[in-house]
């Protein structure tokens, strides 16, 4: 997994590089030629990645403060985890499709004993 550069502005001044090129060109009439549009979007798709790992990092750092925050949750986890703890976790189970007929009864081949 990539980590984010030391530097904590990179991203932001990135951005403002691209946008000052954008601006100039806009401002000065200028077109873009294809080799500069390629290396435009080969620029944005780098600082897309380092805004997407920024993110995941920011939010697994308020998710690990808000779990440390709640001590409740913490002995819930460590019960759970307890071998022979009094805790059981029920197993996930199938939630029905819309449009599942609900079935309360499930259908047998009674055969000829049942009229």
């Amino acid at each position: 997994m990539r980590t984010a550069p030391d530097n904590r502005f990179e991203l932001h001044d990135r951005l403002c590089g691209l946008h000052e090129v954008i601006r100039t060109a806009w401002r000065d009439g200028e077109s873009f030629r294809d080799e500069d549009v390629e290396n435009l979007l080969l620029v944005l798709t780098a600082c897309i990645d380092e805004a997407a790992e920024l993110y995941r990092q920011l939010s697994a750092k308020r998710w690990n403060e808000r779990a440390a925050a709640d001590p409740l949750a913490e002995a819930v986890i460590a019960e759970a985890c307890r071998p022979g703890g009094n805790l059981l976790l029920f197993p996930i189970a199938g939630r029905p499709l819309p449009g599942d007929a609900l079935q309360l009864f499930p259908t047998h081949d009674r055969g000829d004993d049942c009229a």
